[in-house]
């Protein structure tokens, strides 16, 4: 089960009622996708979803940035766990203080996770570049979005802490 499949399932743990094993999809959801793949994206997206693809449907947008969550915190986790670091020699560019390996939603504040995620991503966007390759993280994430994560982050911590 990949990463946004995993998401639909999720979204169903904390509402008892909803929770099966055979979710059917919403009204409304092959239209949208089919609204989505005709015209594209919302024109608003970038203020408001992690990606274009999460304004086709409320379900698409829940799993894109579930996904996105995911990857934050696997990436902040690996670099923690190799005692990563940043610390410029310009004063422009951003700091990061090293971190405790073995990171879990329910024992770290989302605002030390997302103030550890923009220099991380500066620094591998930096990286790639350097050798002449694309960003791996070619994403700007507005304070919609990041909203969005955030309670991402919350929900999964009060499920980790039951």
């Amino acid at each position: 089960m990949g990463t946004p499949s995993l998401s639909h399932w999720y979204r169903t743990v904390p509402v008892p009622a909803a929770t099966t094993r055979n979710v059917t999809l919403p009204p409304g959801f092959r239209q949208a996708l089919e609204a989505y793949y005709l015209h594209g994206p919302a024109t608003d997206w970038p203020s408001r979803f992690v990606s274009a693809y999460a304004s086709a449907h409320p379900w698409e947008d829940w799993a894109e940035t579930w996904a996105h969550y995911l990857h934050m915190i696997d990436t902040v986790d690996t670099a923690a766990a190799c005692g990563l670091s940043l610390v410029p020699p310009r004063t422009d560019e951003p700091m990061l203080d090293r971190l405790p390996h073995g990171l879990r939603p329910r024992d770290v504040p989302f605002d030390r996770l997302i103030n550890s995620w923009f220099p991380l991503t500066y620094v591998v966007n930096s990286l790639n570049r350097g050798l002449g390759v694309a960003d791996p993280y070619p994403f700007v994430l507005s304070q919609g979005a990041v909203e969005k994560l955030h309670y991402v982050h919350d929900l999964i911590a009060s499920v980790t802490a039951r």
